[in-house]
Order: C-alpha cells, then sequence, then structure tokens
C-alpha cells in the first residue's frame, strides 16, 4: 500500500469512518505480507494529494500510530535484505 501519510490517508475534508473502513478492507485483503510506504515530503504532481502541505515534512497516518505497526527507514531495510 502506498501514500499511508497524514492528508492522503484520511483525505481531507472526508469521513473518517469511510476512510477508516477503506484502509481496513485494504489492509486484510493480504494474503502472506503487507508492506506500506509513506513518504516524509513529496514533490511535484504527486504532492498535489496532499495539498496545501506541498513540500514539508509528512507522518505516518493517525490510523496506524500506537497499534502494532511500525515504521522502518527503506534505505536501512532494502540493504539488510537485498540477496
Amino acid at each position: 500500500m502506498v501514500g499511508l501519510e497524514e492528508s492522503v490517508i484520511p483525505r481531507p475534508n472526508a469521513d473518517l469512518q469511510e476512510e477508516r473502513r477503506l484502509l481496513y478492507v485494504a489492509m486484510t485483503r493480504a494474503k502472506e505480507y503487507l508492506f506500506g510506504t509513506w513518504a516524509r515530503r513529496r514533490r511535484g504532481p504527486t504532492a498535489r494529494a496532499g495539498a496545501p502541505r506541498v513540500a514539508i515534512r509528512r507522518q505516518l497516518t493517525n490510523f496506524l500510530r500506537g497499534g502494532s505497526v511500525h515504521s522502518e527507514d527503506g534505505q536501512g531495510y532494502i540493504q539488510r535484505y537485498r540477496p
């Protein structure tokens, strides 16, 4: 899953219960593993999804904070598991 950051999930001015339900459905479809990504910064056309927060530091969505999900730096993960 991509874009697991505030202002993308949940979308601004969206129904929080519906956003939470959609995220739950997406997460429970995984058969074996589920990887989620989020960007600390977005620039260019992809940043506009979270406007007006273009090119500023972003945070992991509140929906995933405080649970069993943990965030890990992508570079460290790739170096550890690269064959």
